[in-house]
């Protein structure tokens, strides 16, 4: 997930045709809603995770699926 993040951050700084943002499902979603998604991958965000996925909103459209209360102090 991680380099393909920075591959879409570098495709969104330079204007790519074609790329007009992100959107990630997962993994941080609640356990007992998860759906079809593994468990076992589901994880508690950090403020460096999510400062770090916030990224790709300066250069672009960023649409973020997560659980409201899996965020910590309501941040996110």
């Amino acid at each position: 997930m991680f380099q393909t993040h920075q591959t879409v951050c570098q495709g969104l700084k330079e204007k790519m045709s074609g790329v007009l943002g992100f959107q990630y499902e997962g993994p941080y979603l609640n356990p007992i809603r998860k759906g079809v998604h593994n468990e076992s991958k589901l994880r508690k965000p950090t403020e460096n995770k999510l400062s770090s996925l916030l990224e790709v909103s300066q250069f672009g459209k960023l649409m973020r699926i997560l659980a409201p209360e899996q965020v910590l102090d309501g941040r996110g």
